[in-house]
């Protein structure tokens, strides 16, 4: 997994962003790929990742994100566990009973760290006669009466600022009717109402006495007094809280250790990510979340050949010096490769038209396609322009100019011991090929303004050949090649 976190190869989005494979998307439709800044997060199911409970989201906001049956330790932030313990009791006997004092064992719970050895005792919770998580008590927040006030106020002046600009779009449309005012703004049951002798209603603009009266907030000069041992006795760094276990309990941000309280843990949401340009999901979940499966992952480490550095290389100034390339073919259909060098970023976003299968009109009179994505909604995300590569090349590598043949990915062949390494004779680029890899030896020259210690940066294109099936289904069932330009900035070693 190391090369997982390689962050020396780099990766240009089309949208001109820097990131290596591992963090980019491949979309299909569009046949280009896409960053965590192209794609829109869409929220699939929120849950706990130790109970696996699945929450609605309105019951998730109620309960402020947070489980509440599960715990984080508030020192360490690991999961607490729920301990049980055997406390023995005497049940004495009245005076005068022939029987003698007998012995009961009870069970008691309590919560635990198995990382940092906190206990809930540490906190001087007393240990509960049963394991659900409803029994353990709660620090409740001092200030909640004022926060509940303050969010009540801000609702209904959301709620009023947001009536006023329908108001005001609808008045200003020239194109409703008299019938659509009334069932609207409700004349209907005004008249209704002005008829029976009725007051009327008030629309909620103007009227003040509905809205709750809050308190302002007011600054005192008065500062509460500092400890009287404060210079006298030695601060015990131990026994105070750090500023990340003081953040973690906003409401109440406890001072010392001792005061610290179990924390709900929060919770997790599992979300599908969707092309800003076509509309068409890139990443999505299976429902629940027990699951780790996916529908759809479109991960351009599953569709892009990698290339990773074999050894990263030290060069003088001027001198050329051998550099060796690992090149792995991960689709299931084999591919062309060839390098170019680098050209100029064109100034202009590439305009990408997605095919519409099958053509119907839905209730707005909007064409629509077979996957439900009205053209009103493609015309929601428009192309940015690409942004400038801000990535300085230092050095020169000199390409071969031959088309390399990856086959297909097979997975059988990496357990396969019979067959070895054959080297292809057709260049002498190639130092070493089996199965869907391949390492090509290219050649670096840094320029001779480096000195020591300076890191040597190269770029180039690679083309390689994408089996395309999606992007004209009408017209070609079985599909066909495209080749797909994808720069690399490369950062392989220093000057010695």
């Amino acid at each position: 997994m190391a090369h997982l976190l390689q962050q020396n190869v780099l990766v240009v989005c089309s949208c001109g962003s820097l990131k290596p494979l591992t963090k980019l998307y491949f979309c299909r439709h569009c046949v280009v790929l896409r960053c965590g800044y192209c794609v829109s997060q869409e929220v699939d199911s929120i849950y706990c990742s130790n109970c696996l409970e699945n929450l609605a989201s309105s019951e998730a906001k109620l309960k402020k994100n947070r489980c509440g049956a599960c715990f984080d330790c508030p020192c360490c932030f690991h999961t607490l566990t729920i301990r049980a313990t055997t406390v023995s009791r005497i049940n004495t006997q009245p005076e005068g009973s022939p029987a003698s004092a007998s012995k009961t064992s009870v069970k008691s719970y309590y919560l635990s760290c198995f990382f940092c050895r906190w206990t809930s005792r540490d906190a001087k919770i007393p240990d509960q006669p049963t394991a659900t998580s409803s029994n353990w008590p709660e620090h409740e927040n001092p200030h909640v009466a004022r926060i509940s006030s303050l969010i009540e106020y801000y609702k209904i002046i959301t709620l009023r600022e947001r009536l006023e600009k329908e108001n005001r779009m609808f008045l200003h449309s020239s194109r409703r009717n008299y019938q659509h005012f009334s069932e609207k703004f409700g004349l209907t049951a005004m008249l209704a109402r002005k008829r029976a002798g009725l007051p009327p209603l008030s629309l909620g603009r103007d009227d003040s006495s509905s809205t709750p009266q809050v308190t302002p907030a007011e600054a005192s000069e008065e500062v509460e007094a500092l400890p009287e041992n404060i210079f006298s006795e030695p601060v015990n760094v131990l026994k105070l809280t750090s500023l990340p276990q003081r953040y973690v309990i906003p409401d109440l941000q406890p001072e010392f250790v001792a005061d610290l309280f179990p924390i709900h843990k929060q919770l997790f949401i599992k979300r599908s990510q969707r092309c800003k340009s076509c509309l068409h999901n890139i990443f999505k979940p299976e429902y629940g979340p027990a699951s780790i499966k996916f529908k759809i992952h479109l991960a351009a480490y599953y569709y892009v050949p990698e290339i990773r550095i074999m050894e990263m290389i030290k060069a003088k100034s001027g001198k050329a010096t051998e550099l060796c390339l690992k090149i792995s073919n991960p689709a299931q259909i084999s591919t062309q490769i060839q390098f170019l060098q680098l050209i100029d970023v064109p100034e202009e976003s590439p305009q990408i038209e997605v095919p519409i299968v099958d053509e119907k009109k839905d209730d707005t009179g909007d064409k629509k396609s077979l996957t439900g994505v009205t053209t009103a909604q493609k015309k929601a995300y428009p192309l940015e322009k690409p942004r400038i590569v801000k990535y300085e090349l230092n050095s020169e590598i000199i390409l071969p100019n031959v088309t390399f043949h990856l086959p297909a990915r097979d997975d059988t062949a990496e357990y396969d011991d019979s067959s070895e390494s054959q080297p292809t004779p057709d260049h002498i680029s190639v130092v070493w090929k089996k199965g869907n890899k391949l390492v090509v030896k290219f050649s670096v020259i840094p320029n001779e303004d480096l000195v020591d210690q300076d890191e040597i940066r190269i770029g180039f294109i690679m083309r390689y050949t994408y089996h395309d099936k999606i992007i004209s289904p009408l017209e070609q069932k079985e599909g066909k090649d495209v080749n797909i330009d994808v720069r690399h900035y490369l950062n392989v070693g220093s000057i010695e």
